[in-house]
């Protein structure tokens, strides 16, 4: 397998296993250092943008998912939206600190464009923590 094949592979898998419609963990990364015959520093800085891609691209499946319920008839609803929104305001960076914890970090993104967070700050807090993620791991 080609360097630049590797590469795409390692983007694509990073990006799907990062999606919150996606159980897929993230095993290429793990992969691609046990072999040991690519480089480190390639490896983290790919899937750190592939997970930039699918945080990026959950917060705006959050939004979409606001606009469905926004548009409902059902007060319920919009007062569940909000208490959601105020409890996730309060606590949001502690909250997006989940992001570290695999099965979270698909759904953390979600519930920040469902609650409107602010876009640049997740992705910000998302791109330490994973990039942290795949130094240490």
């Amino acid at each position: 397998m080609e360097q630049f094949e590797a590469y795409s592979l390692l983007f694509t898998d990073s990006l799907v296993g990062n999606l919150v419609i996606s159980l897929d963990s993230e095993l290429i990364v793990h992969s691609m250092k046990m072999f040991g015959v690519y480089n480190n520093l390639i490896i983290v800085v790919v899937a750190t943008i592939a997970s930039l891609v699918a945080t990026s691209i959950n917060y705006f499946f959050g939004i979409m998912l606001w606009r469905i319920f926004y548009f409902s008839k059902n007060t319920q609803i919009h007062t569940n939206q909000q208490l959601l929104s105020q409890f996730f305001f309060k606590y949001n960076i502690l909250i997006l600190w989940l992001i570290f914890i695999p099965l979270w970090g698909k759904f953390i993104p979600l519930i920040a464009g469902f609650t409107k967070i602010n876009f640049i700050r997740v992705l910000a807090i998302s791109g330490v923590i994973k990039l942290c993620y795949y130094i240490v791991s």
